[in-house]
């Protein structure tokens, strides 16, 4: 195999480079600082607890704990943020549905239900229902189908939501 020489070789580098920066970035949340935000505050908030505060200091190259500028970014590692079981609600149902818990458990669909992981609900044909998830979005779920709520999960008070779903 040839050796790459000259500017061939930035270009490899710098092509390189960007595509593990853009991967590292994209592990990240970007969160905005408010006024009054202190480090602690943000890490008790949003980090699980095995994560001191400090780690997101230095993570940020931040020198003084202190002084958090509003309106600056800090990034935070997605595999630092506290995750905990989510659930969905129904909002509405109209005609037959019916739900089957992880455990196994039939039971009939009604608004105001709450759903957790593992669940599948199945509608008949001249069924709908609306779920609203954890990030607020909803899905509204037509006749004659099967939906698994396969991961519902959100990360701390951030507003994020993890919902995987197979129809």
């Amino acid at each position: 195999m040839p050796a790459v020489k000259g500017k061939a070789w930035w270009r490899w580098g710098l092509v390189l480079l960007l595509a593990a920066s853009s991967s590292v970035q994209a592990q990240d949340w970007a969160y905005r600082v408010r006024p009054g935000d202190t480090l602690w505050d943000v890490a008790g908030l949003h980090l699980k607890p095995s994560i001191p505060w400090q780690r997101l200091q230095d993570h940020n190259r931040i020198a003084n704990p202190y002084q958090l500028p509003p309106g600056s970014t800090l990034q935070i590692p997605l595999a630092w943020l506290d995750r905990q079981p989510a659930r969905a609600k129904v909002v509405a149902v109209r005609g037959n549905a019916t739900s089957r818990s992880a455990a196994g458990r039939d039971a009939p669909v009604t608004a105001g239900m709450s759903l957790g992981s593992g669940a599948v609900l199945k509608t008949s044909p001249d069924a709908s229902l609306s779920l609203e998830f954890a990030d607020g979005s909803r899905l509204l779920l037509l006749g004659d189908s099967e939906l698994l709520l396969d991961r519902l999960t959100r990360f701390g008070r951030s507003g994020m939501a993890d919902t995987r779903l197979r129809l």
